[in-house]
């Protein structure tokens, strides 16, 4: 026989059994969720403290972590690093050559200008304003390549033999590419400039299609490259002795940014240098629109 009274407290009984006992389980199960994942997160812990603590021009690669979920993270991040510590040390090269190849004509016009002030040489006028133009075109130069680096491509489908009969050329063969006019007509001349410079007369441009793209060969009939700055041709800077060493460094630099390549070639008689772009797609109408992605 069970009291009215026990009767009608046993739901109070109950609901504070279930509150007792519900309750600590779901607390328990609470610590032991937040146990497992703050072990799971570990790692993501370890990695932003590794990263927090390094020094911006740090660009070692990461460790990689033991969660297979963050592997792919840290390789990217590693691929990046090494990206930027490549770019950051042709940077770092290019200002070292830069401020070099100032340095020389500077020197030398600051002793022209020393030996004006004693008495006037016009041998020593003439060296002056020859280091001066030298200065002049260093500094052309960098602007130059300063301005294609920093400026958003215009692509569009561009007929390369229509484009270089303009430029005052007769190319052999034809071809169509994806590319930017004036960053094109920049290389373009460089090429041939080069070609004049280093090479002889006659200078010819051919066009030849490759691999869903265009090479545009420049050829002279001169010595060819060195062998020592064959594999060095279109670094900045680097020249046989004429020139500056701009020149194929801003082809190359337009190549790059056209997802395009470039190559120098010694022939049997003479040399040749090429700019590699990707042709344009022949599926759309002559005058769609092309975004700077293309």
């Amino acid at each position: 026989m069970v009291s009215l009274e026990g009767v009608r407290n046993l739901p109070g009984r109950l609901l504070l059994l279930y509150l007792t006992y519900g309750g600590g389980l779901l607390f328990g199960f609470y610590l032991a969720s937040a146990f497992l994942l703050l072990k799971a997160l570990a790692p993501l812990y370890r990695l932003e403290k590794e990263v927090a603590r390094r020094s911006p021009l740090d660009l070692s690669p990461l460790p990689v972590p033991s969660l297979p979920e963050l592997r792919p993270i840290v390789l990217a991040l590693n691929r990046l690093f090494a990206e930027l510590e490549e770019a950051l040390g042709q940077a770092q090269r290019f200002a070292y050559h830069a401020s070099h190849e100032l340095r020389t004509p500077l020197a030398a016009l600051k002793g022209y200008l020393e030996v004006l002030k004693r008495v006037q040489e016009p041998r020593a006028l003439k060296g002056a304003v020859q280091e001066a133009h030298r200065m002049e075109m260093i500094l052309n130069g960098l602007l130059q390549l300063a301005r294609l680096e920093g400026r958003p491509l215009r692509l569009e489908p561009v007929d390369l033999g229509a484009f270089l009969r303009e430029q005052g050329q007769a190319p052999q063969g034809e071809g169509v590419v994806l590319a930017d006019r004036e960053a094109l007509e920049m290389a373009v001349q460089n090429l041939l400039e080069n070609a004049r410079r280093h090479g002889a007369e006659p200078v010819r441009v051919r066009l030849l299609e490759e691999g869903g793209g265009v090479w545009i060969w420049v050829e002279d009939q001169g010595p060819g490259f060195p062998e020592g700055l064959l594999a060095r041709a279109f670094e900045p800077f680097v020249h046989g002795g004429k020139g500056l060493g701009l020149g194929l460094a801003l082809v190359a630099l337009v190549a790059r940014r056209h997802g395009g390549r470039v190559r120098a070639e010694n022939l049997p008689s003479g040399a040749r240098v090429g700019l590699w772009l990707p042709s344009a797609s022949l599926k759309l109408p002559p005058d769609a629109g092309f975004s700077s992605e293309g």
